[in-house]
C-alpha cells in the first residue's frame, strides 16, 4: 500500500516563482477563472483557470531563495505549466509533449496534481474534447506517462467540480464525443463506469444539456 493510500493524501511539489504564484492570485481580482454557471466546457481561446486552493506543497524553490538565488533564466523551455499543458493537448501534436515525463518525474509530480487541473479538468479531459477524426495522439502520449508516473486510477477518475459541470469524468467526454476507442481504453485503465455526471448541464432544464441516463 502507497503512504498516500495509508494516510489519505499526498505531498505535491510546486516550482512555481514567486511571480506566478502573484500573477495567479491576481487573476482571482480581477474576477477571471470564476466559477460561472455556465463556464464554457472548453475553449479554442486562452483559458481562464481556476486559482488554486491553499493546499500544503512541497517548495522546489526553497533551497535556491533561501541561498538568495535567482529563477533560472531557461525555465521557459523547460517547465511544464497547466497552461503549456493544456495548449499542447489542444494542438493534438505529440511531440509538444517532448520532456514532459522527464519534467514531471525530476520535479516529483503528476499529471493528477491540483496543479494541473482547473474546476477538475485535467489535461486528458481536454485531450478528449480535441479529437480530429475520432483521435488525439497526446491522449495515450498521457495514460503512458501517468501509468509510468503511478497515478493512473487517480488521473482517469478526476472530475469536473464546478456546479455546471460536476462529475463529468474522462469517460464521460469519450461516451459524449461517441468514441468507443477511448472508451474501451479508459476503462481498461480503471474508469468507474459508475461514477454520475451531476451538474446542472446533465440535467433537464431550459436550455441546452446532456443526459447520460441512469
Amino acid at each position: 500500500m502507497k503512504k498516500s493510500e495509508m494516510f489519505g493524501f499526498t505531498l505535491e511539489t510546486d516550482d512555481r516563482t514567486e511571480e506566478e504564484k502573484a500573477r495567479q492570485r491576481g487573476a482571482k481580482k480581477d474576477g477571471l477563472a470564476a466559477d460561472a454557471p455556465k463556464a464554457p466546457m472548453d475553449t479554442d481561446f486562452q483559458e481562464e483557470m481556476e486559482k488554486h486552493k491553499p493546499q500544503i506543497r512541497f517548495n522546489l524553490n526553497f533551497s535556491r531563495q533561501i541561498r538568495g538565488e535567482t529563477p533560472q533564466k531557461q525555465r521557459d523551455s523547460s517547465i511544464y505549466t497547466i497552461e503549456r499543458l493544456f495548449e499542447a493537448v489542444a494542438s493534438r501534436d505529440v511531440r509538444q509533449l517532448d520532456g514532459l515525463y522527464q519534467y514531471l518525474h525530476q520535479n516529483m509530480k503528476r499529471l493528477s496534481d491540483s496543479l494541473y487541473q482547473s474546476h477538475g479538468k485535467t489535461a486528458l479531459m481536454k485531450a478528449l474534447l480535441h479529437l480530429k477524426d475520432g483521435k488525439n495522439e497526446t491522449i495515450d502520449e498521457l495514460i503512458d506517462i501517468s501509468e509510468r508516473l503511478g497515478d493512473i486510477k487517480e488521473f482517469v477518475n478526476a472530475a469536473f467540480t464546478n456546479s455546471y459541470y460536476k462529475g463529468q469524468t474522462a469517460l464521460h467526454i469519450a461516451i459524449e464525443r461517441r468514441s468507443i476507442f477511448y472508451v474501451k481504453l479508459l476503462v481498461s485503465k480503471g474508469a468507474d463506469v459508475h461514477v454520475k455526471a451531476s451538474g446542472k448541464f446533465f440535467q433537464s432544464h431550459d436550455g441546452p444539456y446532456f443526459y447520460f441516463g441512469e
